[in-house]
């Protein structure tokens, strides 16, 4: 690459030219990163840590790669040197996540001592939370411990039958014991499956707003496009609502609202280009656009990658984070995502004894369409130029924080084949989907699945299915 001149791509934004020298500046100011791409022609891109003198070699990292891409043009050409390593390991502080972070930043944090050699640690592929001295990337990172003082015999404790030694070692080995069975229980409520979370992360009430928020989320499908000249940009496509049901970041939804996304993360290439291609179609007529077809075409010649994608936001932007869709039902209107969490409150589901009964209080949570809505010309202006770049600025301040109705059970309705829905009047709508009902306690008896519109003066008839009926598949599915 030329000492010259240099351009430096920070997702859909191409700032340049720079001198090395300039660049060293940005990157002692924390301006730029290993991961940041850059380029002498803004034609082909590489990370910034393959450009010679920029980090010293023992700032360099492992090789991480990326996945879930969907090549629609040939790759560029893959530098020589040692791509940056991509953050993606969580660990666990108290009851707080840390991350993402690299291997190696990790490693470094145990090495130093800063945190200990079994801190739970997650990265998106693993089954569950896992002591870091059992996962290979940290294999040795702790320090070697110190050598032992010299231990000194402890008194003879005498026991009715017969006498019985016990040392100051045999006592501290007993303690150490102790330490460890504290230490594996709190390992197993963090891997252990749904019911079995430590009580105060729960939320009790309806009235708890702030731990409300971080439980129930905005899911918002669609897809990330990669153009040819390296700029980036979020395709939005739908939203609905999600709620947390465990504090290692399980998730209910509606299966209506990630189906579509799900199924386009298991297609193959030429397929998932069919459907993008179906969608810029769709969007092109829907304008008025002549010659769609063609359009579209032109369109995904300018198109390098893209990715389907399933993002979920805590009560702010700031909190965005892809989901992985790990299980939809068969048979009910019901999906399970995860995101990269750990110690966050959820909510208790209802069991069958504790179904609500008619006139009993309900609240819907959750984001309903009409909330995106712009409320000014100014507004609207916004939202129209933040379309063209990523998820997050394409989402008011306001769409991230949640709504809640109120309304009474009307009855508790049963299909012929048993299935069991509430029907209330707690106001529902486009975007509630997936969201739940509460009662004032914050048990979850339903999610928000139906709105079925009434006719002429007749009022619309609001169902959420019952949950406790299908608490066995949800259990399933999170352990």
């Amino acid at each position: 690459m030329s000492q010259d001149s240099y351009y430096i791509r920070d997702r859909n934004r191409i700032t340049g030219p720079f001198t090395l020298a300039q660049l060293k500046d940005k990157k002692r100011s924390n301006r730029l990163a290993r991961f940041h791409m850059v380029s002498t022609d803004r034609a082909s891109w590489v990370s910034a840590e393959t450009v010679p003198g920029l980090f010293a070699p023992e700032e360099a990292r492992d090789d991480g790669g990326s996945r879930g891409l969907i090549e629609l043009q040939p790759e560029l050409p893959v530098p020589t040197a040692a791509a940056a390593e991509p953050p993606q390991w969580y660990y666990l502080l108290g009851a707080e996540t840390k991350g993402p972070e690299t291997a190696s930043a990790v490693r470094a944090l145990i090495s130093q001592g800063q945190v200990q050699p079994d801190v739970l640690v997650w990265r998106d592929g693993l089954p569950a939370w896992s002591p870091a001295s059992s996962v290979a990337d940290f294999a040795g990172a702790a320090r070697p411990p110190a050598p032992a003082p010299p231990t000194l015999p402890g008194p003879t404790v005498n026991a009715p039958g017969g006498g019985v030694k016990r040392s100051r070692r045999a006592l501290v080995g007993a303690l150490g014991l102790l330490a460890l069975g504290a230490g594996a229980a709190g390992i197993l409520a963090a891997r252990g499956g749904f019911g079995r979370q430590p009580d105060k992360l729960v939320i009790r009430s309806v009235d708890d707003q702030d731990r409300l928020e971080k439980a129930i989320g905005l899911v918002v499908c669609g897809w990330t496009v990669t153009a040819k000249d390296g700029t980036l940009f979020d395709v939005v496509v739908s939203t609905g609502t999600c709620f947390a049901v465990s504090p290692r970041g399980h998730l209910l939804t509606n299966k209506h609202v990630v189906d579509e996304a799900d199924q386009r993360q298991r297609m193959d290439k030429d397929a998932l280009v069919d459907e993008f291609r179906s969608l810029l179609v769709a969007v092109f007529e829907k304008v008025g656009l002549k010659a769609a077809d063609k359009v579209a075409d032109l369109y995904l010649s300018k198109i390098r990658l893209i990715e389907p994608k399933v993002w979920t936001f805590f009560g702010s932007r700031d909190s965005l984070q892809a989901a992985e869709v790990i299980h939809v039902s068969e048979h009910d209107d019901l999906a399970v995502l995860r995101i990269a969490a750990a110690g966050m409150p959820y909510l208790a589901l209802a069991t069958r004894d504790e179904l609500p009964t008619r006139n009993q209080q309900v609240f819907a949570l959750g984001f309903p369409g009409s909330a995106t809505l712009s409320l000014s010309e100014e507004e609207k202006s916004l939202e129209e130029a933040a379309k063209r770049g990523s998820v997050r600025s394409q989402f008011k301040n306001r769409d991230f924080k949640f709504t809640l109705t109120s309304g009474v059970v009307s009855k508790v309705s049963v299909e012929e084949i048993g299935r069991q829905w509430i029907q209330h009047d707690a106001t529902i709508s486009h975007g509630n989907s997936g969201g739940p009902l509460v009662t004032k306690d914050g048990k979850v008896v339903a999610i928000n699945t139906i709105v079925t519109k009434g006719r002429q003066d007749a009022a619309a008839a609001l169902y959420s299915l019952a949950l406790p009926q299908v608490l066995d598949e949800i259990r399933m599915a999170i352990k």
